[in-house]
């Protein structure tokens, strides 16, 4: 295949990214869980550590299906079946159902991870652009960063204008019908040739596991990435009340994501420039104390203008340190175990995430202001 061919198969991967982060949900979820089903914190995030336990157990078995099968057909299963879990949680009226949606989004989730990043740098090897890994990639998370941008503030002034809390099904709805879209784009990419393996899946699995955790680098790369990201997690989970609390209107938190999203649109689409400006362990470094510090300031102050700022400051260094470390780990992956070996990585990010919703259990229905402090110390402790 010539270059043609392979710079198509980009930019059907930039629309997918746009498609599947169009998350008309997202500015809204926790009140859909908190009004609409009359939730505590507690249940909320004990569905969400079941559904990270999905994904643990799930993230190896997809990823070996992604390197044994196809990354394509990976990514295919995983539109849909968060297309599914979506629209499951819109049509929710009760606690144990949402686990059903859970399960079906883990399994979706746990299908795409690393078979998108696997695809689109193998076709960037395919294609002799070895060299703009980290480039594409900020680019490839630059669309997702868009869809959401134009999807939430969507999602929230639609819910906004219909009736509370009944309305707020509407942008799960919508979240659905983007994922299926999606689906038609991603099946219409060729996905690069690779060498065949012959292992059994679990001896895959067992390789790309191993290939983490016995080179020091990969290791030290993997935890950099996936403790700063669980400890900054929450801040996608935070933000909504925190905004409540300044005095934001619920109509209006699909604007907060949309500005701390553009914000990193902007930064993203000019990593070309950043790298030049910044070494990028230093970036790595000063991002994460960013993000440390902001957490601090939002456990103590409430005024709307400082509460922003904060969860713009936390929220943009979290997205900025991705395609950084997203290239630097693909730069050590044999083509062949990619999406296992990424999968593992996922693992450790997801173990994280996991223990973080536990601490967020015991301590957010207490005191949010306590959980932001400890997520902000942790999140500079990681940075050392």
């Amino acid at each position: 295949m010539g270059n043609t061919s392979w710079n198509a198969n980009i930019i059907l991967l930039y629309i997918t990214s746009f498609l599947k982060n169009a998350q008309f949900f997202g500015a809204i979820s926790i009140p859909f869980l908190l009004d609409k089903l009359q939730l505590d914190y507690f249940r909320i995030a004990m569905l969400e550590l079941f559904f990270m336990a999905c994904i643990f157990v799930l993230e190896m078995p997809t990823g070996v299906v992604a390197d044994k099968f196809g990354r394509k057909y990976s990514i295919i299963s995983a539109l849909l079946l968060s297309s599914l879990s979506i629209g499951l949680f819109g049509l929710a009226d009760t606690y144990w159902v949402l686990f059903i949606a859970e399960f079906l989004g883990a399994a979706g989730v746990a299908f795409l991870s690393g078979a998108d990043q696997a695809l689109l740098y193998d076709t960037l090897i395919s294609a002799g652009r070895k060299k703009d890994g980290k480039h594409v990639l900020a680019k490839y998370d630059a669309f997702g960063t868009l869809g959401i941008i134009i999807a939430m503030p969507l999602g929230s002034f639609i819910v906004g204008h219909l009736e509370y809390p009944k309305g707020l099904s509407v942008a799960f709805y919508l979240t659905a019908l983007a994922y299926a879209l999606a689906i038609l784009f991603i099946a219409c990419i060729n996905e690069p040739k690779r060498k065949s393996i012959n292992e059994d899946w679990l001896q895959l699995g067992l390789k790309g596991i191993k290939g983490v955790w016995t080179n020091s680098k990969m290791r030290r790369l993997a935890l950099n990435s996936s403790l700063i990201s669980a400890s900054t997690f929450f801040i996608l989970w935070f933000y909504q009340p925190l905004s409540g609390f300044a005095g934001v209107p619920v109509a209006y938190y699909g604007f907060v994501a949309a500005g701390f999203n553009g914000v990193a649109l902007l930064l993203l689409l000019n990593m070309r420039s950043i790298e030049k400006m910044w070494n990028m362990a230093s970036l790595l470094w000063w991002t994460a104390i960013i993000a440390g510090l902001g957490l601090l300031v939002l456990a103590f102050v409430h005024q709307m203008f400082v509460v922003l700022v904060a969860i713009c400051g936390v929220a943009v260094a979290r997205f900025l340190r991705k395609p950084v470390l997203n290239d630097y780990i693909n730069q050590r992956i044999k083509s062949v175990r990619r999406a296992t070996t990424l999968s593992a990585v996922s693992m450790i990010e997801r173990i994280s995430i996991g223990a973080g919703y536990i601490l967020v259990a015991l301590l957010t229905d207490i005191s949010l202001s306590l959980i932001l402090v400890v997520l902000g110390v942790l999140t500079m402790i990681f940075a050392v």
